[in-house]
């Protein structure tokens, strides 16, 4: 089934997202129903690009694969991204939300 959030790119998948920066905690929340996007929230404020480095780290952490394999592909400056992750299946993320 596919998702509108995630995209099969060969060897390497792209996820839409929207996140929410100066939350309480980092985590991933969820596809929101709304959006049709992949809801995360990062603590660090969208000044520098601190948030959107955490939320690289997060996204590395949470598919546990190494960082530089995670990349920001669109949506530097906005709350709605594009984030590649390389070397990784389509599967293997929707396994990670249990779907």
């Amino acid at each position: 089934m596919s998702q509108r959030w995630l995209v099969d790119s060969g060897d390497d998948v792209i996820i839409f997202l929207v996140i929410l920066s100066n939350s309480s905690q980092k985590r991933i929340l969820g596809v929101g129903q709304w959006r049709g996007r992949l809801k995360v929230s990062v603590t660090s404020p969208p000044i520098s690009g601190r948030a959107n480095s955490e939320l690289l780290e997060l996204i590395s952490s949470w598919a546990s694969i190494n960082k530089k394999n995670v990349s920001l592909e669109n949506g530097h400056k906005s709350r709605r991204k594009t984030v590649r992750i390389k070397n990784i299946k389509y599967e293997q993320i929707l396994s990670l939300l249990g779907e």
